[in-house]
């Protein structure tokens, strides 16, 4: 019995080694425009999905459908999001064409309740309070708000990170 938990915790030692000095070495491309080895793609995806599950346990969800909140979130989704994930109108991006997996185009999802053509990801995290629809849907929400209207403008000399020749800026308007 002694020497099978020595072998095992000698195992252990050595594979916990290998995992550290391949990750040293700078082995595991973990770049986001790289496909992973299903191993690390299995490992990253259960890291993201444990992180985020164990941040989200308190948090209370607001009312989704106050319209006040909806144009703060169109406003954080033009500031962060459109570099990657775009908008309506807006053509691929070199960043947005590099992803891996491509990021979904949130404009052709859940508009006539199907799934468009990309398969989302299932939500990870259980949330407290009243969610009736994924935040996934939340592009085609936006639509039906009738006092939100929605004008991308381009302004010259801005640009998100060199994504964009030419910033998009969503001017909300009531």
């Amino acid at each position: 019995m002694k020497k099978t938990i020595t072998t095992l915790a000698a195992a252990g030692a050595v594979a916990g080694a290998g995992v550290l000095g391949a990750a040293d070495f700078g082995l595991v491309n973990v770049g986001a425009d790289d496909p992973h080895f299903p191993a690390v793609h299995a490992f990253l995806a259960m890291a993201r999905d444990r992180s985020i599950e164990v941040r989200a346990r308190d948090i209370e969800v607001p009312n989704l459908k106050n319209e006040n909140l909806i144009r703060i979130g169109a406003g954080n989704y033009n500031a962060m999001c459109i570099g990657c994930h775009l908008a309506p109108g807006v053509e691929k991006t070199e960043l947005s064409q590099a992803l891996y997996p491509s990021p979904q185009d949130p404009s052709k999802l859940g508009a006539s309740g199907d799934r468009g053509s990309e398969e989302p990801s299932k939500p990870r995290a259980q949330l407290k309070g009243d969610v009736e629809k994924p935040a996934r849907e939340l592009a085609a929400d936006l639509a039906k708000v009738k006092s939100l209207q929605v004008r991308f403008e381009r302004f010259d000399g801005l640009d998100h990170g060199q994504m964009l020749g030419a910033s998009l800026n969503a001017v909300i308007e009531q």
